[in-house]
């Protein structure tokens, strides 16, 4: 055994053996100086075997695409290999919690050198950054966020894209912040991906944020625990799992939330006991649902019972209507009925 050795351990009586899990890289029977990390052994590739070695690089290392649960990331950048190919790298996410620029910030030259082997896989991949420059990073705006956010971004660089079809179908290749940071962790410090930045929201009766600390957890990591460890009046607090874009959900028992998973959200939203959910006022007419919408679809026309103008065809259901209300008028439910009643 090693000790001491932080990590959990998963015991299976059955099969007779354990699974330990550490934060870091555990290398046996090897020199520092001898190890090379996985980006520097692939650009001394020639160019020719360059895209090969990577993708099996991020095959052999398990990678998942964050943005696409269920996809691996390998998969996904198997379209670099496709010369219409055109790849969005966004520094914005929906949870909207954590502040990945100023993360970003610290990474500043390993991100300019993943853009530059990126590059260098396909020269007649044309690459986009939202928001551009990393030097200019701007803080995000409301409009900037929605429950699908890669289809969003894509729309607003690209311009013409299919909204039914799927990003990677279309020759898109989306990597997010989370995605990108655990592509540099692999590639750069040769670091797999068993632990993910989590943002903690606390959030006043009134829905305000107080503050949202951010934490490097392991898969598997006890909520409940790390929950307690931000209050020692932990007795007096509930946590729902979840971010800006999901519907209210009643605070469930701090006991009853498990662990945390690395492949879901990275956002817990920390609420006392007794947290009043949002509240719906009139319509004040402000037009600001129509305004941030990128397809067009007229969700203020939908509110005054303008079916008519509504186009549900085109709603990509990414939320942005109902988070800019001033009102808290909940559209995404609204605009939900509508399009299950015309699919009947």
């Amino acid at each position: 055994m090693l000790s001491p050795l932080s990590g959990l351990i998963e015991h299976d009586l059955e099969e007779k053996s354990f699974l330990l899990k550490v934060e870091g890289t555990l290398r046996l029977g090897a020199d520092s100086a001898e190890i090379v990390l996985p980006i520097r052994s692939l650009m001394q590739k020639s160019a020719d075997d360059r895209l090969v070695s990577f993708l099996e690089e991020i095959d052999r290392a398990g990678l998942p695409s964050l943005d696409f649960p269920g996809n691996s990331l390998g998969a996904l950048l198997g379209k670099i290999s496709d010369e219409r190919s055109r790849m969005i790298l966004s520094l914005i996410e929906p949870e909207a919690s954590i502040d990945w620029r100023s993360l970003f910030a610290d990474r500043k030259s390993q991100f300019e050198e993943l853009i530059s082997f990126l590059s260098s896989l396909n020269r007649e991949v044309r690459i986009y950054h939202y928001p551009s420059g990393l030097n200019r990073l701007r803080a995000p705006q409301l409009r900037e966020f929605g429950r699908n956010l890669p289809v969003v971004i894509a729309l607003r660089l690209l311009g013409k894209i299919e909204i039914k079809k799927l990003l990677h179908e279309q020759s898109v290749i989306f990597l997010g912040p989370a995605t990108i940071w655990a592509l540099l962790d692999y590639l750069f410090e040769g670091r797999v991906f068993y632990s993910r930045i989590a943002a903690f929201r606390f959030e006043h009766k009134t829905g305000v944020i107080k503050k949202s600390p951010v934490s490097q957890l392991m898969n598997g990591a006890s909520l409940e625990s790390v929950i307690k460890s931000f209050s020692s009046k932990s007795r007096r607090i509930e946590a729902v799992t979840g971010n800006y874009f999901q519907n209210w959900k009643k605070p469930v028992d701090v006991s009853s939330l498990g662990t945390f998973n690395i492949y879901s959200g990275s956002t817990v939203n920390i609420v006392k006991t007794g947290t009043a959910g949002p509240k719906n006022f009139p319509c004040i007419q402000c037009l600001m649902c129509s305004s941030v919408c990128p397809v067009n679809a007229s969700p203020y026309s939908l509110l005054m019972g303008n079916t008519k103008e509504f186009r549900p065809n085109s709603c990509i259901e990414c939320g942005l209507c109902e988070y800019i209300c001033p009102s808290g008028i909940e559209l995404s439910e609204a605009i939900r009925i509508r399009i299950e009643s015309d699919s009947r």
